[in-house]
């Protein structure tokens, strides 16, 4: 912890002026996403500020540089009639991958102090958890930094999978390395939606056409994700227009794509990326689902994975989550990890326990069936 200095921002004024720094920080970070860049954090916690407290954790060195972020927040979660204080990242939506940024060059000392500062600090909270941390991620490959040093007051429990692309060649090599059935069966989809369907693939990336497509994405994905009898993630014009504001930042820096099939008079499918470092990360779609029987969403994602190989992108990244279409297209899978720091608070129980009860609400069909019915505007 020699020559660190640690100070905490809990205002969005502060978090603003960090711009200049944090950015610079992301120049020499190991492992960066698109998800770890201060225009991504910032705006994204602007649409959720009024459910999240900023709790960011500064690490500078002896001459006063940034060399470490922890981007945290507190929030406060009710189980009935108990308020639980939470620590958690201040990103609460749309980040795939969580992480502390950290100088590829003082990984030891930052994560030592930080580890040092939850140590000292822990007994604020009720709940200290991060969740989404990729296994590849320093705080979780290097353990001795973090880990080790919180291992009397540390949980890591695997939650599940990310997988991907590695783009290594052409498109044609890519549907060989699939199964010869899977490669038939995506040249059959592509073929059979453009015979039936008279519209063509676009991509857009900047001003007003950028802005309709992504209208014409949340617009799809909603459409398609009530008939599960699910939120979605667009479910209110608050959160739209947050992540409106968010796309027409991340366009600035060229970090954002929407690609559509489309003609004239319609939309059938629609598909978002974002662009960072040569990697391709696939963060939401959507499709008509009238035109379910040809496969929209399927050819939409055929078609963006074959660009991102022509634009010769390393990667493309279905980040986290099991669904099987993932998985058809994978060449690998990243473990996704979570970490829980105990705080020795009685309330932790009640968390997890309503934690249980609210995921098994929600894989059930019936019961969010019966929410949808009952939920005004619905």
């Amino acid at each position: 912890m020699t020559g660190m200095t640690l100070s905490v921002i809990n205002n969005e004024q502060d978090f603003f002026k960090l711009e200049k720094e944090w950015e610079e920080l992301e120049k020499h970070a190991n492992n960066l996403t698109v998800f770890q860049t201060w225009i991504f954090q910032y705006y994204t916690w602007r649409i959720f500020a009024d459910r999240v407290n900023l709790h960011i954790i500064l690490v500078r060195d002896k001459d006063g540089r940034l060399v470490g972020c922890a981007p945290l927040g507190t929030r406060i979660q009710k189980a009935g009639a108990v308020k639980l204080k939470i620590l958690s990242f201040c990103c609460i939506k749309y980040c795939d991958f969580q992480n502390f940024i950290v100088h590829a060059d003082y990984e030891e000392q930052v994560f030592s102090a930080l580890a040092g500062w939850f140590k000292d600090n822990r007994r604020q909270w009720d709940v200290i958890e991060f969740k989404l941390l990729r296994g590849d991620f320093t705080i979780i490959d290097k353990k001795s930094h973090f880990i080790e040093k919180l291992r009397d007051s540390i949980k890591v429990e695997n939650i599940g999978q990310a997988p991907y692309i590695t783009i290594q060649d052409d498109w044609r090599n890519f549907q060989n390395a699939l199964s010869s059935k899977r490669a038939k069966s995506v040249r059959y989809e592509v073929k059979n939606l453009f015979r039936q369907f008279e519209g063509e693939y676009k991509g857009f990336h900047k001003g007003d056409e950028l802005e309709n497509a992504l209208i014409q994405m949340m617009d799809l994905h909603q459409k398609r994700i009530r008939q599960k009898h699910q939120l979605g993630a667009f479910a209110t014009e608050h959160v739209r227009k947050g992540f409106l504001r968010l796309v027409r930042e991340l366009e600035k820096k060229g970090y954002i794509a929407i690609h559509t099939i489309a003609s004239e008079k319609r939309t059938v499918a629609a598909i978002g990326t974002f662009i960072h470092n040569k990697k391709v990360l696939y963060f939401q779609g959507g499709f008509d689902p009238e035109y379910f029987r040809l496969s929209p969403g399927k050819v939409v994602l055929a078609m963006r994975i074959t660009e991102a190989i022509e634009d010769n992108a390393q990667e493309f990244d279905f980040l986290f989550g099991d669904e099987d279409y993932k998985f058809a297209w994978s060449t690998g899978q990243r473990q996704i990890f979570q970490l829980e720091i105990t705080t020795g608070s009685p309330k932790r129980l009640i968390y997890k326990l309503n934690q249980g009860i609210q995921n098994r609400l929600l894989q059930s069909e019936r019961i969010r069936a019966l929410y949808f019915r009952l939920r005004p505007g619905s």
